[in-house]
C-alpha cells in the first residue's frame, strides 16, 4: 500500500535541512536485519549520506534508490560510491534498488514489457547483474510497484530467473512487496505480488508494512498495529518467516481537513517541531498503537496528522521477534533522528504478546517450478440476527447464490489458480465506541463484515453515511481488513452542530457476499 513516488515528492519539496548529530558509539543491532532506504533526490543531496555517516551503527544493510528500468530492460541510475565505501567501512551492505520509475512515477507499461518479454526479461536481468558487480553490492532489491495483475505470472518468472542468476554469482535478491492481509490475485495495486512463489525463489521479501493511509484517502494511522499484525500472520503462511522483512515508516502525514487538498508527508525529526509550533493537541489511540494530534494551522486551517513515536515504533518492531522475521527495514534515511533509532534498537530486544501461525516450510528452488492451486466454496446459508441495542442496529439481505468460476492460464513455467466462488448472505453491523461525544472529540464508528458463517469478510466495501441533526448527509467509504472490520474515524470540532447523528452503513454485493446494511446513532453534546 505504499504510494513511494507520493512520498518522495512530497518529502523532496520539503528540503529537509542536513543532519548535524555526531556519529555515535552504539553498538550495531545484531541478530537481525536492519535496512535503510537510502535517496539522491537532487544534485549534492547528502541528507541520506549524513544518515549513514550518524547512525550507520543502528542499521547493517542499506538499498540506494538510485536505479531505474526501462522498457528494454536497460539500466539507468548511479552508484553513490562514497556512501557504498562509508557503508562498508561501518559492515553495511549495500544492495542496489531497481524501480519501474519513469518520469518520477511507478509505470506498469514500463513493467509490462520488461517482465512479459523473454528476450527483455534476459536483458534486464543481465544488466542488473553487471550493475550490482560494477560497483560494489552484495545484491539487487526489486521494487516494481503499480504493475498490472495480470502480470503476475510474469514478474514471479522475472524473479525466479533473475534470482538464479544472483545466486549464482554470490549476490542476494530482495524483493519489495505491497502489505496484504489476503491473495486477492485480481487486485489493482496488489494483485500482482504472489507472496508463495516470490518467497521460493527471493532470498528476501521486504513488505512495505506502511502507508496503510495517506494522502490519497481519509485521515488514519500509516501503519496501525492491528493492520501490520495482520499483514505479518498471513505472510508467514506464504513465506518463510526467515525470509521476512517488516517494513517501518519515519514519517507520518498531515491531512488539511478543511480544505481537502495540499495533504504532506512530515519526516520524524521534524514532527515534535511541528506539534510545538502549533499548539497540537496530541493523542494517543491505544487500539492503533499510534500517535495522532489535530490542530489549527496560521491560515485557520484544521489539520489532522498521524505519525510515529518511539512508543509505535518499538510496537511494530517487536513483530519481528514474534513471527521470527528476518529483519525490519525503514523508509527512509534522512527523515529520522537518533531517537527513531533507538526505539527500533529497543523493540528488536523484546517480543510482542501477539500468536503467531506456524510459519511456511517451503524450500528455496533456483529453478521455474509450476504449481497448480483449485479452490472451491460451497454455497451455503445462515439465519439473519438483529441487534435490539438501542443505539446499533443489523440487517441482512440476502440474494440468489450464483456460481462464477475464472480460470487464469499462463506460461508452463508459472502458476494457474482456479477458483469456484458463490456469493452467500452477509451481514453488518455498525458501532460507536461510545453513545456520546463532547464537540471536538473524536468519533470512532466500526463497521464489520460477515459472512453465513460468521466469519469477517475481507475487503468488503462499505459505505458510511452520516446525518446531522440539521439533515445534512456526510459520506465515507472504505474497505475491510481480514477481520471483516471498517474503522470510520469522524473529526469533529467545537463548533460541530450538537444532537444527534444517524449513520448508517451499506455492504453492497460482491461476488462473494450479498447487500447488507447496518444502522446507529450517536449524540455530540
Amino acid at each position: 500500500m505504499r504510494r513511494r513516488s507520493i512520498l518522495a515528492a512530497s518529502l523532496a519539496l520539503l528540503m529537509l535541512g542536513s543532519l548535524t548529530v555526531p556519529a555515535n558509539k552504539a553498538k550495531a543491532v545484531t541478530g537481525k536485519i536492519v535496512l535503510g532506504y537510502y535517496n539522491v533526490y537532487y544534485s549534492g543531496d547528502t541528507q541520506s549520506y549524513n544518515s549513514v555517516s550518524s547512525y550507520g551503527s543502528y542499521f547493517n544493510s542499506m538499498s540506494t534508490m538510485t536505479f531505474h528500468a526501462d522498457a528494454s530492460g536497460n539500466i539507468t541510475g548511479t552508484a553513490p560510491s562514497s556512501a557504498i565505501t562509508l557503508a562498508a567501512s561501518k559492515g553495511i551492505q549495500s544492495f542496489a534498488a531497481v524501480t519501474n520509475q519513469a518520469n518520477g512515477a511507478f509505470s506498469s507499461s514500463v513493467a509490462h514489457a520488461i517482465v512479459s518479454d523473454p528476450a527483455v526479461r534476459t536483458n534486464a536481468v543481465n544488466r542488473i547483474l553487471s550493475t550490482a558487480k560494477a560497483n560494489g553490492y552484495q545484491g539487487v532489491n526489486i521494487d516494481f510497484e503499480d504493475m498490472l495483475a495480470s502480470d503476475r505470472p510474469y514478474f514471479n518468472q522475472f524473479i525466479s530467473e533473475l534470482s538464479s542468476v544472483m545466486r549464482a554469482n554470490g549476490l542476494k535478491t530482495i524483493v519489495s512487496v505491497i502489505a496484504k492481509t489476503s491473495d486477492m490475485p485480481t487486485s489493482a495495486w496488489s494483485g500482482v505480488y504472489d507472496y508463495h512463489t516470490l518467497g521460493q525463489y527471493a532470498d528476501l521479501i521486504q513488505i512495505m508494512t506502511y502507508d496503510q493511509n495517506g494522502p490519497w484517502g481519509a485521515p488514519g494511522p500509516v501503519a496501525g498495529l492491528p493492520w501490520v499484525d495482520s499483514v505479518l500472520k498471513y505472510a508467514v503462511t506464504q513465506i518463510p518467516s526467515s525470509k521476512i522483512m517488516m517494513g517501518l515508516p519515519a514519517y507520518g502525514y498531515d491531512w488539511n481537513t478543511t480544505t481537502n487538498t495540499g495533504h504532506k508527508a512530515v519526516a520524524w525529526k521534524n514532527v515534535p517541531a511541528l506539534l510545538t509550533n502549533n499548539a497540537a493537541s496530541v493523542k494517543w489511540d491505544s487500539v492503533q498503537q499510534s500517535p495522532y494530534a489535530t490542530y489549527t494551522a496560521a491560515d485557520g486551517t484544521s489539520h489532522t496528522i498521524w505519525y510515529e513515536n518511539a512508543d509505535s515504533i518499538q510496537a511494530k518492531t517487536r513483530l519481528a521477534g514474534t513471527y521470527n522475521l528476518a529483519g525490519v527495514s525503514m523508509w527512509c534515511l534522512r527523515l529520522e533522528d537518533e531517537s527513531f533509532w533507538k526505539a527500533v534498537q529497543a523493540g528488536l530486544g523484546t517480543t510482542a504478546s501477539t500468536t503467531s501461525p506456524t510459519p511456511s516450510t517451503t524450500t528455496t528452488s533456483t529453478s521455474p517450478t509450476t504449481s497448480t492451486t483449485t479452490t472451491s466454496t460451497s454455497p451455503t446459508t445462515s439465519t439473519t440476527t438483529t441487534s435490539t441495542s438501542p443505539t446499533t442496529s443489523t440487517t441482512t439481505t440476502s440474494t440468489s447464490p450464483t456460481t462464477s468460476t475464472t480460470t487464469t492460464s499462463t506460461s508452463p513455467t508459472t502458476s494457474t489458480t482456479t477458483t469456484t466462488t458463490s456469493p452467500m448472505t452477509s451481514t453488518t453491523t455498525l458501532t460507536p465506541s461510545k453513545s456520546a461525544y463532547a464537540a471536538g472529540e473524536t468519533v470512532y464508528v466500526t463497521a464489520k463484515v460477515t459472512d453465513s458463517s460468521g466469519k469477517g469478510v475481507y475487503g468488503a466495501s462499505v459505505t458510511l453515511s452520516v446525518t446531522s441533526p440539521t439533515g445534512a448527509v456526510t459520506k465515507y467509504t472504505g474497505t475491510t481488513d481480514s477481520t471483516g472490520v471498517k474503522k470510520f474515524v469522524i473529526y469533529t470540532s467545537k463548533k460541530t452542530v450538537k444532537g444527534t447523528y444517524k449513520a448508517q452503513a451499506v455492504t453492497p454485493a460482491s461476488t462473494k457476499i450479498a447487500t447488507s446494511s447496518a444502522a446507529a446513532s450517536y449524540i455530540i453534546k
